[in-house]
């Protein structure tokens, strides 16, 4: 159990010296997956899982739109309620109505061919974005990772006094043991003496 808090504690101090090359790996294995990203009409998982984090944290790429740029997969010219578009950014990077998945695609490509902060969410990078949603519950972890460590301590402690307890009880049963010989050999003595 002490090994456990050891680790713990040791795996909480790496994180908070090593955040930014922590934040540059996982950046790292996030753009793969944004790679592979294929449009807003696509039912593939990692880019539905994609369209879900744009419009649920109202973001673009991992850091902004621009992170599409090697989206080898993703088609930018497509034909969009009726017309031909070529997009800048993804159409799920629009500012949109509702909640995924019944939300209210835009009725034009604007937004996704000539982004403005106004009509789209193409500079607010998903990473970013994430992290506050993560970070706005710090409260809640920290209680629960308080309560988590405390338990551990009791347990700790707990076990410790029980190891007490048995050594203790094993030491007077061991005297008691050794009274008891005394006993008989003093008894086995004065036997003889009578002999």
């Amino acid at each position: 159990m002490i090994k456990l808090l050891i680790i713990e504690i040791v795996l909480l101090v790496l994180i908070l010296a090593f955040r930014s090359e922590i934040d540059s790996r996982v950046k790292g294995a996030l753009q793969p997956t944004l790679d592979t990203y294929k449009g807003y009409n696509s039912t593939e998982p990692v880019t539905v899982g994609w369209n879900f984090v744009f419009s649920k944290f109202e973001c673009c790429g991992i850091d902004s739109y621009s992170d599409l740029d090697t989206a080898s997969s993703w088609p930018t010219s497509i034909t969009y309620a009726g017309s031909a578009a070529t997009l800048t950014a993804p159409i799920f990077c629009c500012k949109l109505n509702g909640t995924y998945p019944s939300m209210t695609l835009p009725a034009s490509a604007t937004c996704a061919e000539s982004p403005t902060s106004s009509i789209s969410n193409y500079e607010s990078g998903c990473y970013k974005a994430v992290e506050e949603y993560i970070l706005a519950y710090r409260i809640t972890m920290l209680v629960v990772v308080s309560l988590i460590v405390v338990c551990e301590v009791l347990n700790i402690i707990t076990a410790f006094m029980e190891r007490s307890n048995i050594v203790a009880d094993d030491n007077r049963e061991k005297r008691r043991k050794q009274g008891q010989w005394k006993k008989m050999n003093k008894a086995g003595k004065n036997n003889e003496a009578w002999a």
